[in-house]
């Protein structure tokens, strides 16, 4: 019996039966699992979550049959495929659905995929050493790789999560040395074609699954927009009907643009088709010149396209800039950057402001503790500023009055012809709250005159 196991199973996939049998053995002795088991396969087997990895499945059964065609696929590669399905291609599938959806998601899903080198895929795969060594090697290995799935939730988590990237590089120099110096030992009978069909197929069937991971990823958007679509109470049910068809069209394979779409449809607010025809107009037209960003004069402001970009290196890149539904107002606006995990969080958020072509304002609000007085927050808040003005307009230092606002949380401000920085700060005691703000902005042709 064990002759058979071993001859069809490598030692790191009995070593990794063995555990995965201990586990179920010694849990139930300590826990109930019973509910939980029962709700997790009653999550598992929903319609939705069968019909998509079914479909999966039929995906990567066709990539085997047409792999097969060229040779590079036989029966003897099975086990391998049904493996890598269980235990990378699905969760792969189930990253591409959460991810956020912006531009990087080709990426993203690459680095993803293809982060760990062919060789390493060979050694996980065709290479395995010593059962013993296998039952101490699979428990760390999953260990470290939890913790490092965990930490890449979190900023706070950093450098954890560097660390145990170095110490998997770690496992990986040693266990890469050992299968070079086996193969030189053996003279290189590790190395045959069936190596090189167990070596190839992660990352052939990685490359086949790109398309799939992308029309699942544009479907969880699309879901997500109808559900959105349909929250408002003012528009009739006909209207938004006929967004979803309108969005469907022209946005399915583009989810950034539906997120736009369906913003739009909701803030401006869009009352008729000819509101739906101008928000698919507006939004193809941001990204067409996204691209090729206009000029504006200095007098005027900032391209918003570029102002988008001024904080990104701070982690403070805004969303598209958009019309904000109230007059002749656009804007767009960062994710909170969160300075501390204490309550009340310290925050930092980029926004910038404007007319339709032009943003006239750039505003960096931070929100603090005003006791015990935040000084290293502050710190933060001046960095961010210097970076504003540095590639706003490419100012080598912050006024001296301007720096001393920030340090001191105070309001002040001053003229850089044709710009005005400004401090703003505002307390709320009760809430020990402190919000500063600090400004680039254009004078607009009112407030010269006056």
């Amino acid at each position: 019996m064990m002759e058979w196991i071993s001859q069809f199973f490598s030692n790191r996939e009995i070593a990794t039966a063995i555990w995965f049998a201990l586990i179920a053995v010694y849990l139930p002795l300590k826990v109930d699992l019973k509910e939980p088991l029962f709700a997790a396969l009653k999550a598992l087997f929903q319609p939705k979550l069968s019909l998509l990895f079914g479909t999966y499945g039929i995906w990567i059964w066709l990539g085997a049959y047409l792999l097969s065609l060229v040779g590079l696929w036989t029966i003897f590669e099975l086990k391998g495929t049904i493996l890598w399905f269980l235990f990378s291609g699905a969760v792969l599938l189930g990253r591409a659905i959460q991810h956020d959806g912006d531009a990087s998601f080709f990426g993203n899903i690459l680095r993803d995929q293809f982060k760990v080198l062919a060789v390493f895929e060979f050694i996980v795969v065709a290479y395995s050493f010593s059962l013993w060594a296998e039952l101490l090697l699979v428990p760390i290995v999953t260990l470290l790789a939890m913790v490092q799935v965990v930490c890449e939730r979190d900023e706070k988590f950093a450098a954890v999560k560097r660390l145990v990237e170095w110490i998997l590089v770690g496992i990986v120099v040693v266990v890469v040395w050992h299968f070079i110096t086996t193969t030189i030992e053996t003279k290189g009978s590790l190395f045959s074609y069936q190596t090189l069909r167990e070596v190839s197929l992660p990352v052939l069937l990685s490359m086949f699954s790109l398309p799939i991971y992308y029309l699942m990823h544009c479907y969880a958007r699309w879901e997500n927009a109808a559900i959105r679509i349909g929250l408002k109470t003012f528009q009739s049910d006909e209207l938004k009907t006929e967004a979803r068809r309108a969005f469907f069209r022209n946005f399915f394979l583009r989810p950034v643009l539906l997120l736009r779409a369906v913003r739009q449809f909701q803030s401006l607010p869009a009352k008729t088709s000819s509101d739906l025809t101008d928000i698919i107009s507006e939004v193809r037209k941001y990204q067409r010149l996204k691209k090729s960003p206009p000029d504006v004069a200095a007098d005027r402001g900032w391209s918003p396209y570029k102002a988008e970009l001024f904080l990104a290196e701070l982690g403070l890149k805004t969303n598209d800039y958009h019309r904000s539904g109230f007059g002749e107002e656009w804007f767009a606006e960062s994710r909170y950057k969160f300075l501390t995990d204490g309550f009340p969080r310290q925050t930092l958020v980029y926004r910038i402001q404007g007319g339709e072509n032009a943003a006239d304002e750039l505003k960096i609000k931070a929100s603090f503790q005003i006791d015990p007085f935040p000084q290293t927050g502050l710190s933060s808040l001046k960095e961010a500023a210097f970076a504003l003005a540095r590639n706003a307009f490419s100012l080598e230092t912050l006024p001296e009055q301007i720096e001393l606002a920030i340090e001191s949380a105070s309001t002040d401000e001053q003229s850089l012809s044709p710009y005005v920085l400004s401090v703003e700060t505002r307390r709320f005691e009760e809430a020990n709250i402190l919000d500063v703000e600090f400004s680039i902005r254009v004078p607009t042709q009112k407030s010269q005159s006056e």
